[in-house]
């Protein structure tokens, strides 16, 4: 998937330009930076990867969630 200049970002991840490769970390709600290095065109970004925020169960043994919703107190 592309983005534009000017959009605006829905999923915080990493993304990369087309014209330099420069690659970038976006929050979700943030618009899509002109390319510095190249004013003159429409810069073009694709996501490389996504970025999860929150505690995660890699390498547990039990196989529980501790955030599958159940109530804190």
């Amino acid at each position: 998937m592309e983005f534009l200049e000017g959009t605006i970002n829905t999923v915080y991840g990493i993304y990369k330009n087309h014209c330099c490769g420069d690659e970038f970390v976006l929050y979700r709600g943030i618009t899509f930076p002109k390319c510095k290095k190249h004013q003159e065109i429409t810069t073009r970004w694709h996501m490389v990867g996504t970025i999860s925020i929150g505690r995660t169960n890699e390498g547990g043994t039990s196989g529980n969630d501790p955030n599958s919703g159940s109530p804190a107190a």
